[in-house]
């Protein structure tokens, strides 16, 4: 569970940012000391959300960015079409939403990210596993 302590820490640390994933946080922190934490620091309020109900979560606090992680957290099991469902994801208030997690080598994931309106996608395994990560990004996006 995040505190407020890991909040500051991450600031000394150099962090410019903090993921706060909302299915980790009680709502009475998520919605108080955190949330005000991570504004006063000057930083965007950006959390992660795996159900429409983290979805609500966040609407009530006004978060500026929202992932969308298409990994299930309890089974870690990939389900490449839970950003694409649109009934689910009634984002309010943010400025832009991003897919997460199994974002690989094959184009296909990232044409439905496209189609589902995902403004950005988070790419991790994929590159960290290229020898050069710069020419895997490269193939990733058709280049």
């Amino acid at each position: 569970m995040s505190t407020e302590y890991q909040v500051y820490e991450a600031r000394v640390m150099g962090a410019d940012a903090v993921l706060l994933i909302v299915a980790g946080l009680d709502f009475k922190t998520f919605a108080g000391t955190l949330r005000v934490d991570v504004q006063n620091l000057g930083w965007t309020r950006w959390v992660e959300v795996h159900s429409s109900e983290d979805v609500r979560k966040a609407n009530d606090l006004g978060v500026q960015i929202v992932g969308v992680n298409h990994r299930n957290l309890d089974t870690f099991e990939l389900d490449m079409g839970l950003f694409g469902r649109p009934c689910a994801w009634h984002f309010r208030a943010v400025a832009s939403s991003f897919a997460e997690s199994g974002i690989n080598m094959s184009r296909g994931p990232l044409r439905t990210c496209r189609r589902t309106a995902a403004h950005a996608v988070l790419v991790g395994t994929a590159l960290l596993e290229a020898w050069h990560p710069g020419d895997r990004l490269a193939q990733l996006m058709g280049r």
